[in-house]
């Protein structure tokens, strides 16, 4: 039987397109075939059309005939609501009305009842007076009596008969009543002092039914704060006493704490257990109670901690021993933290209370730890100290700084580590002054050895040298060689201490974001049971430092550099590095080019035969001093070479953070800023400067002949030569010389204007073969 749901033709969001294509898959009889389905589907909705306009209709005429009644109601509920307002107007005058003709009569009511209020007061005042004299006349009998709810009962009379005079503002017509205060304040003080010693014997006995008596009595008498001292007193004593019996064993200091701090936490959790069934502020009291015991103690907690290291040379020692001191104290607190945790949910917690408890426990070692920055200081300087930098040899020094170089730096992280066991992070920035103390120093005597070791090479003393003999030559040059390897591991130690100061900047930033969040929270959260902050107190100029250098250190991120001071130094020692190595190799070009200006030949005239000149030979031999720097030169890429290739981390970062001379010079078009391969880099500098140097050298010739200048066009040309062989430019000036060098005194003017020669070159060239411009 067909079935189709039309009752989706009422829904909202109603999809014709939806609908025709559900309807149509509804069919699931295989013998009817679709158009069937979709006439009878037609037909269907047809039918429910028809069906829908009857319904309509009836509904319609229904409506039509019903309209009249609802007319007629419509106007039955106007009349009758018109008919409530006039009335409820009627009402509202009337009630006005009244008012205004008994608003008198209330006002006289009004004043009536106050005078009976007055009067009332006063007749309570009378009587609370009278009371005053009746209890007064009996007090000497009861207190003589001893009878201690008589006297706390009249007490109380007496203190709710003042408390009702000086609420009725009466005090002006009762002229004593400053006096009776003060008679009342008396009785208060035998009674306390008649309580005080079965109060203290119920405090020390833990009798809970004494206890709450006496309790109810203070706070009749408003004297709670007596009865909280006297408890104080009682608990201080208990607690002084048992630091003197564990004083007397002679025990070391750390387990006297232990055992000490043992006892502490087990009186705690006995007391809060005790004073909970008593008081209503059972947790404030007890930490109150045992903040101002620990206080109190004699001889106080940080003088025992003092003595056990104050005769204590080694600074290490003292803030091991100092460290293994406070973490059992962490320990403590974190018991005592834990307890208090599972208590907060259900007693009332005074943060002031609980705050002068942590000061208590932690304040024994603020004194010291301000002294954590000079121990350390004093440690590293020590171990600096014991490291030997005097010059040994030019192998073994260098060999030996290298090695310290993993020990100095092994030191340096091995006080970090204390510094946040002892400190928790609190001390990182006297860590850093110490630190940059001791690197400084370490430093400084990387420097007096690299200055020791030019005074060994004779580096730097070229005015007081002549150029060497031709058969000491080669000797010495393979000496510089061996000199050179050297200053090269010198380098390579610098790249050595920049990666390891880079390295050790990043573990203690690393520690220090691990910290950051509680060094640059509030005040209150840098003093709790488990974290405890001694600078905000103690060194608030301190704390402020080490505010900065968190947050410089979150604002830095990787660019954050722990101590700049000491990596600054780190670029100078390796640029003086730098400058000794390239002066070792340099300096044997600058010797052999020192004596080149003096040399005879330079004035040397050819004597002239009966054949011409153009019949002369024109083959002349470079000079000895030119062939040596050439071979030199030509000597240098394979010494540059082992280094260039071996993968080196601290080589290559030293390399690239330093600089040599004449590296970014005006005689060439490029500079050698952008070079990254070592052996190019360092022989370009060599050969640069050998260059520059030449020039230098050929202004300062005397007299260049004409027959002179032949010889010298043929020394320059050979390193020509040899600059083409390492494919390195000879620069400008050093071509402008040939240029001018080979042309003639008549010719030499032109020359110059025609190649456009520098000035000081043409001047100086000009000058010494004597050549009047």
């Amino acid at each position: 039987m067909f079935y189709q749901d039309f009752s989706r033709f009422s829904d909202s969001d109603f999809d014709v397109k939806e609908w025709v294509n559900a309807a149509l898959r509804s069919n699931k009889d295989p013998n009817t075939t679709l158009d069937a389905h979709a006439s009878t589907l037609v037909m269907k909705l047809q039918l429910y059309i028809q069906e829908a306009n009857n319904t309509l209709e009836e509904e319609s005429q229904q409506i039509i005939q019903n309209l009249p009644r609802v007319a007629r109601e419509i106007d039955g509920v106007y009349k009758e609501t018109t008919l409530l307002k006039d009335q409820m107007n009627s009402v509202k005058n009337d009630i006005e009305k009244v008012e205004i003709e008994t608003a008198e009569s209330m006002k006289i009511l009004v004043e009536l009842d106050g005078i009976k209020s007055r009067m009332q007061g006063a007749s309570n005042v009378i009587q609370e007076a009278d009371n005053w004299n009746v209890v007064v006349s009996d007090v000497d009998d009861i207190c003589q009596r001893g009878d201690i709810d008589a006297i706390a009962g009249m007490l109380t009379s007496m203190q709710r008969s003042l408390v009702s005079i000086r609420l009725a503002e009466v005090l002006n017509y009762l002229p004593d009543f400053d006096k009776r205060k003060e008679t009342l304040e008396k009785l208060k003080d035998k009674l306390e002092a008649l309580v005080s010693p079965k109060l203290i014997a119920a405090f020390n006995d833990h009798d809970i039914d004494a206890t709450r008596d006496y309790v109810r009595i203070f706070q009749d008498i408003y004297r709670m704060k007596f009865l909280e001292r006297y408890y104080t007193q009682c608990r201080r004593k208990i607690l002084q006493d048992a630091w003197l019996t564990l004083l007397k064993q002679d025990i070391e200091a750390l387990p006297l704490l232990e055992e000490f701090y043992d006892l502490v936490l087990s009186s705690w959790h006995a007391e809060v257990s005790w004073c909970t069934q008593i008081f209503p502020n059972a947790i404030d009291l007890v930490n109150r109670v045992l903040a101002q015991s620990l206080f109190s103690l004699d001889p106080p907690i940080h003088h025992c901690i003092n003595n056990c290291i104050c005769d204590i040379d080694n600074p290490v020692l003292k803030i091991e021993i100092l460290t293994t001191l406070r973490k059992a104290t962490f320990r403590f607190t974190d018991e005592l933290d834990t307890a208090l945790s599972n208590q907060r949910g259900t007693l009332v917690d005074d943060p002031d209370s609980t705050d002068q408890l942590v000061k208590a426990i932690h304040s024994p070692f603020t004194e010291l730890l301000d002294n954590y920055s000079t121990w350390e200081e004093n440690h590293l300087m020590m171990k600096l100290m014991s490291l030997n930098f005097e010059i040994d040899g030019i192998l073994d020094t260098v060999s030996r700084i290298n090695e310290y170089v993993g020990k100095a730096f092994t030191w340096a992280n091995e006080a970090g580590n204390r510094c946040f066991d002892l400190t928790q992070g609190c001390g990182i920035y006297g860590l850093g002054s110490a630190l940059e103390t001791y690197f400084i120093k370490y430093l400084e005597e990387h420097f007096t050895i690299v200055k020791n070791l030019r005074d060994l090479c004779r580096i730097g003393a070229l005015s007081n040298i002549t150029a060497p003999s031709l058969a000491s030559q080669n000797a010495e040059f393979q000496d510089d060689w061996t000199v050179f390897q050297n200053a090269f591991r010198l380098i390579q130690t610098c790249g050595d201490i920049i990666l390891k100061s880079n390295s050790l900047s990043m573990r203690l930033q690393k520690l220090i974001t691990r910290q950051a969040e509680k060094l640059l929270s509030s005040v209150k959260l840098q003093k709790t049971f488990t974290y405890y902050n001694y600078l905000v107190d103690n060194n608030p100029e301190e704390m402020s430092a080490l505010t900065y250098l968190v947050e410089r250190s979150q604002q830095e991120g990787n660019d954050f550099v722990f101590l700049p001071s000491v990596r600054q130094r780190c670029y100078d020692l390796n640029e003086c590095c730098h400058s000794f190595a390239f002066d070792i190799i340099f300096s044997k070009v600058q010797q052999q080019l020192s004596g080149m200006p003096m040399m005879k030949v330079w004035g040397a005239e050819k004597v002239v035969s009966d054949v011409s000149n153009e019949d002369l030979p024109t083959f002349i031999s470079p000079s000895s001093y030119i062939t040596q720097i050439g071979d030199y030169l030509l000597n240098l890429p394979q010494q540059l070479e082992p280094f260039a290739t071996q993968n080196n981390p601290s080589l290559e970062l030293a390399l690239k953070e330093g600089k040599l001379p004449y590296t970014d010079t005006s005689d060439n078009d490029d500079t050698l800023s952008h070079v990254t391969d070592t052996t190019i880099y360092w022989l370009d500098a060599v050969a640069r400067g050998t260059v520059l140097t030449y020039v230098e050298n050929v202004m300062k010739i005397p007299t260049l002949t004409d027959y002179a200048a032949r010889q010298l066009i043929e020394d320059i040309e050979y390193l020509f030569n040899i600059l083409e062989a390492l494919e390195i430019s000879p620069g400008l000036k050093l071509k402008q010389i040939v240029l001018l060098l080979k042309a003639t005194s008549s010719e030499f003017e032109e020359a110059a204007k025609e190649h456009q020669i520098l000035e000081d070159i043409t001047l100086g060239i000009a000058k010494i073969r004597k050549i009047n411009l």
